[in-house]
């Protein structure tokens, strides 16, 4: 798979300091943000398994 989602389309991330072979239990899934998303328009782009995101 290239893209990994849930059912609404959240993403699941693993901090850099949880590394290792699966994803941990208590990892949380996190929703994508858009800087050009607004009413009646917008844009998303799902990060592929592998990426790095920024978590604000």
């Amino acid at each position: 798979e290239e893209v990994f989602t849930d059912e609404l389309a959240r993403i699941q991330v693993r901090f850099h300091w949880q590394r290792g072979g699966s994803l941990p239990q208590g990892t949380t899934w996190l929703r994508v943000a858009m800087p050009s998303a607004g009413s009646g328009f917008g844009h998303q782009f799902m990060p592929r398994i592998g990426q790095e995101v920024l978590v604000t």
